[in-house]
């Protein structure tokens, strides 16, 4: 058998498992100018839709064609994208990644089920996972459903290879403008590179999440995702760019991984505390925060975020918590009200509202939603984009940022500082620091981490 026919068999039986139908291959046709192809037998539909799909090896040729594009692709169904890529060698999929970019993000933004992906890579050969992360670490290293541990590796080997692109590019590219745009472009991979390099003495960190094409996504994991106990997404709100703040948004879910680590000292058990520096949507600028648009994308990414780490963690889930601060707030509430996204936990801070009435309409369970607001916060209270997560009727439980003299570890005096205005949220030595930290390992306040010190 050679290794067409084998590759072609493969995708076969992938598309099949992707679909949970059974497909009976037909015997092999050979082309005078292709390789041998394996037609499937009775066609198989999309779970998701219901629309028909085309065999495995019709996608195939589709894929090798030299003219493939964007628009040629735009009725194929996921599965049926999926199913074949593991027929292609290396350079196929890189030819295949540069000519169809766009389809390649929307496979990325909406995928088949995260088990349906998880099926389909273990049922792949080493070999074929190997040639896919080579040739197509884009979609590889930002699937749900694939292990993060290959995520990871697929995603450094994107930032690799983007950063030789573009020194290559700005060698041989002339012109104020383009070079301008190279080095906006180059700066953006630095930033993500700088974010990776763990701290003395800190966790590992995991890319989990890296899109190249500006103005970028990005998603750092600090300590380990596969095992931990509890993990929390953290989402920032507006001016938050992988260029200019990936590095302050990582400190930040270190420092709050430290924190928790610390607050459950023993009590952490095996598994530990995992947190995530999520920039994993568009934020808007000033021109772009009066409007849902991105917001509802940001939510729309969130939702595959929680999906995967639950659908990997099927077994054995984590305390998950979605920590969100400003416009991070209001994807967050579309993501949990939309039906396919439910946490543990929700914190939201600075929040400018959303588009659901009150706690009751979230996929969180009742008394585990929260809200801090800090005096002089000219965010909180607009209600803008909806309901205001602050008012008594939204039924949050509010908790304190204002300061406290209670002894927590925190300060070197036992005290813990308030916050003021709108960007003080996550500050270190804050009480409102401190209470996301303790919402993150389902610790409502000091008195908790107290009592289970005195029950051991």
């Amino acid at each position: 058998m050679t290794t067409r026919v084998r590759a072609l068999l493969t995708a076969s039986a992938i598309a099949c498992a992707l679909v949970g139908a059974l497909v009976a291959p037909a015997a092999p046709a050979v082309a005078a100018t292709r390789p041998p192809a394996v037609l499937a037998g009775p066609d198989a539909a999309d779970p998701t839709t219901g629309a028909h799909l085309p065999s495995p090896a019709r996608v195939v040729q589709q894929l090798r064609d030299e003219d493939v594009s964007d628009r040629a692709l735009r009725d194929t169904a996921p599965v049926a994208l999926l199913g074949a890529l593991p027929a292609l060698d290396v350079p196929e999929l890189r030819r295949l990644a540069r000519a169809i970019p766009a389809t390649i993000r929307d496979l990325i933004r909406r995928p088949p089920s995260v088990s349906g992906v998880a099926a389909w890579w273990s049922g792949l050969a080493q070999a074929e996972r190997l040639e896919l992360a080579e040739g197509i670490p884009e979609l590889v290293g930002n699937l749900e459903g694939i292990p993060v541990i290959e995520r990871d590796a697929a995603n450094r080997r994107l930032l690799d290879q983007r950063e030789r692109e573009l020194h290559a590019r700005a060698a041989t590219t002339p012109g104020r403008g383009a070079q301008q745009e190279l080095g906006r472009d180059m700066d953006m991979l630095v930033e993500v590179r700088r974010a990776l390099e763990p701290a003395a003495g800190g966790p590992a960190r995991s890319l989990l999440t890296l899109d190249t094409t500006w103005p970028g996504r990005a998603g750092v994991v600090l300590g380990d995702l596969d095992t931990a106990a509890y993990v929390s997404i953290v989402v920032p709100g507006m001016f938050y760019s992988v260029t200019d703040r990936l590095v302050d948004w990582t400190d930040v879910a270190a420092r709050l991984q430290q924190q928790q680590t610390t607050l459950l000292g023993a009590g952490a058990g095996a598994g530990g505390v995992a947190t995530i520096a999520w920039i994993g949507y568009r934020t808007p600028d000033l021109l772009g925060i009066g409007s849902l648009d991105l917001a509802h994308e940001g939510a729309q990414y969130l939702e595959g975020a929680i999906q995967g780490i639950q659908g990997l963690r099927r077994d054995d889930p984590p305390y998950l918590t979605v920590i969100a601060h400003s416009y991070g707030s209001t994807a967050a509430l579309l993501a949990l009200s939309s039906g396919r996204a439910s946490v543990d936990a929700l914190a939201m801070v600075g929040s400018p509202g959303g588009a659901v009435r009150d706690a009751g309409e979230l996929d969180v369970p009742a008394g585990r939603v929260f809200v801090g607001e800090a005096p002089g916060d000219p965010v909180i209270g607009s209600s803008y984009f909806g309901s205001d997560p602050g008012s008594a009727s939204f039924g949050a439980e509010h908790f304190g940022v204002g300061g406290t003299g209670a002894a927590s570890g925190v300060s070197a005096d036992g005290s813990l500082a308030g916050v003021v205005g709108h960007n003080s949220y996550f500050d270190r030595g804050t009480e409102s620091f401190r209470n996301l930290a303790l919402i993150g390992i389902d610790r409502r306040a000091v008195r908790d981490i107290l009592a289970d010190a005195s029950a051991q």
